[in-house]
């Protein structure tokens, strides 16, 4: 991040714990913050943005029940980049 930049991370999907180089944070004047979500409007506009097809989601893999210990591997050995969804029925 440049001098003055701001990070806000949502969740914690990499673990609970971190190291952080405190020089470079107190010399670059750096702000972290976290969050646990947003505000119903911010979500109804990410929903009708989607619904327009001007966003979409970032989808990994799609599998079906037969392939939800694959799907698990991936997940655990943190091959995964965008959701894995697990298809129901036909």
């Amino acid at each position: 991040m440049k001098r003055g930049g701001r990070l806000v991370t949502c969740g914690s999907t990499s673990g609970v714990s971190t190291s952080v180089n405190l020089m470079m944070l107190f010399q670059q004047q750096l702000k972290f913050f976290g969050s646990f979500g947003c505000r119903m409007e911010n979500m109804e506009n990410a929903m009708q943005k989607m619904a327009q097809g001007i966003v979409h989601p970032v989808i990994d893999t799609l599998v079906g029940f037969d392939g939800i210990d694959k799907a698990l591997e991936r997940m655990e050995s943190r091959q995964v980049f965008g959701k894995i969804v697990l298809e129901i029925g036909d």
